[in-house]
């Protein structure tokens, strides 16, 4: 099996178990990126295979998803996830505050710089491209924009009004229920459309 559906089955993995850390939080459940608790160690899981899920799919040539920048795009995502859940791994070894150690604080950086810049190059990249990854793009970022309006209608609640409004809150706890999905199922597309390109025949669009 070639690098690409290799990625794609380590993406799709991401995902599964990213939905059951959802699972997890919504049923009340602790997930602490770093501790030793059950939602912890499927979050750094998740994170893993996502890394190297995005990872092996850049470092293929997978068609449709052969686009140079998306290819670097995917790299620079992987990369920011496996140093985010290195830093947590060192994090979870010290007995003082992680900030003041510096490989942690390095990796903390690089991983969310990488994240910021790598989903951004990869969002782009997708729009730009024809056919199932233009769409892949745009139920993205759909799902990015739910979410934005999400944090924005809870924020409004603590900026602008005096009383707790539950209805405010669980309006806006739908909606980035809602665009969290979007985006889970978009990447979960990826990791399908990677693994449907390995099959003989398969076709980009």
């Amino acid at each position: 099996m070639r690098l690409g559906p290799i990625g794609g089955v380590l993406l799709m993995g991401a995902c599964l178990l990213a939905l059951v850390v959802a699972g997890i939080v919504a049923a009340g459940g602790s997930v602490g990126l770093g501790g030793g608790d059950v939602g912890g160690l499927i979050l750094a899981a998740a994170l893993a295979l996502g890394g190297l899920g995005f990872g092996l799919i850049g470092l293929s040539r997978t068609r449709p998803l052969d686009r140079l920048s998306l290819r670097i795009g995917f790299v620079i995502l992987g990369v920011g996830l496996l140093a985010n859940l290195g830093s947590a791994a060192i994090a979870a070894t010290l007995t003082y505050d992680p900030l003041e150690n510096g490989p942690a604080v390095i990796l903390l950086f690089v991983g969310g710089l990488a994240m910021l810049l790598g989903g951004i190059l990869t969002v782009i990249a997708l729009l730009r491209s024809p056919g199932r990854p233009r769409r892949i793009g745009g139920l993205f970022v759909s799902g990015l924009l739910l979410a934005v309006l999400a944090g924005v209608l809870v924020n409004s609640v603590f900026a602008y009004t005096s009383m707790d409004t539950p209805a405010l809150h669980l309006a806006g706890g739908a909606i980035a229920l809602v665009g969290g999905t979007l985006m889970l199922i978009a990447c979960g597309a990826l990791g399908l459309l990677a693994i449907q390109s390995g099959r003989p025949g398969a076709a980009g669009s």
